[in-house]
């Protein structure tokens, strides 16, 4: 975040107490007293929705929003356990209410939000988040960038297959949490993109949830709270009729969730959208991405769908991501600035 000029600001307490912060990086514009209107792409980061911050972000998408002369706001969010995805919604849509509604004061002039010109941004969990931000957030985001996004794969086998996990370094923060819920965790930065393990055992411990929650296939339990009876359990059910159809899916999810899954909330209001996907992509399946735009594209929404050969998850944030994609990138560019 050094090569930025940036000010972080919280939009948000939870309980009257606790801050939420969000980072505004302003682009290089002349020195003015004046309030200048802005077109603002607003980041959501990725981890699994479990761990990361608002510093979790591209430089390679950053830079590009800034040399179109628009801000980049990035947010923190509540993180699952002991929070669920519907107090992600809430973030989400509160972060939008107070980009609405704030002038935000750079050391060179002050911008506000010009008009309703928001776009949303995210990676895996950020994809995510992406789409929770379509169906939730008002005013509507006029374009969609999601990044390997999950959420188009919450009702196939890589989601909801159970394997053995170890749970003796987690089992205090998770459920039916032996020592009271853990506390609400909105900031918890990780080197995205790294294979150095972390020195923070808060990290660390987060991470082993994040990878028991996905070995164990209860991921969906956590995701909207309902452990007891599990929905993942009920999910699977479904799953191995063999020719589950989208609707068997949502017959068995409570209504209260249906607005918790995107492919049960698209429709032909969403913005138009552009999605990267790596084909060799381990973590988050092509699959997830593939789906949401076909239900897209079914509903008459403008979707495009790049499929990077060969690459893995996150890679867009390795070493030497901008020299091999730049062409990808430069075309994220230019749909945003076609559509802001």
């Amino acid at each position: 975040m050094e090569k930025y000029s940036y000010k972080t600001i919280e939009y948000k307490k939870i309980n009257e107490s606790q801050p939420v912060l969000l980072d505004v990086i302003f682009p290089p514009l002349a020195s003015t007293d004046q309030v200048v209107a802005l077109p603002i792409v607003i980041h959501f980061h990725a981890g699994s929705l479990v761990v990361g911050n608002r510093q979790n972000l591209p430089t390679w998408l950053v830079d590009r929003v800034l040399a179109s002369g628009h801000a980049f706001i990035s947010a923190d969010y509540r993180l699952l356990v002991p929070c669920t995805a519907h107090d992600t919604v809430e973030d989400l849509q509160d972060v939008f209410k107070f980009v609405t509604v704030t002038e935000f004061k750079g050391d060179d002039y002050t911008f506000r939000l010009d008009g309703d010109r928001i776009a949303v941004a995210g990676g895996s969990a950020g994809g995510l988040c992406t789409y929770l931000a379509a169906i939730h957030c008002n005013p509507k985001p006029k374009a969609l960038i999601s990044l390997y996004g999950s959420g188009g794969d919450f009702f196939t086998e890589h989601r909801l297959r159970a394997e053995q996990g170890d749970s003796s370094s987690v089992s205090d923060i998770t459920f039916p949490y032996p020592h009271g819920p853990p506390a609400v965790e909105t900031d918890v930065h990780v080197v995205l993109g790294s294979l150095l393990p972390s020195t923070d055992s808060r990290v660390t411990k987060r991470m082993a949830l994040s990878n028991f929650l996905s070995q164990g296939g209860i991921y969906m339990d956590y995701y909207t709270g309902l452990h007891s009876p599990s929905i993942s359990d009920a999910l699977r059910e479904v799953m191995k009729k063999g020719d589950a159809t989208l609707e068997d899916f949502k017959q068995a999810l409570p209504e209260n969730t249906h607005k918790l899954f995107p492919l049960l909330c698209i429709d032909s209001q969403w913005p138009p959208a552009m999605i990267l996907h790596g084909t060799a992509d381990n973590l988050v399946h092509l699959e997830s991405s593939q789906n949401i735009r076909d239900a897209l594209k079914d509903s008459g929404v403008r979707v495009e769908l790049i499929e990077i050969e060969g690459e893995n998850h996150g890679f867009d944030i390795v070493p030497g991501a901008e020299e091999k994609h730049q062409v990808v990138f430069d075309r994220v560019k230019e749909f945003i600035r076609t559509y802001l």
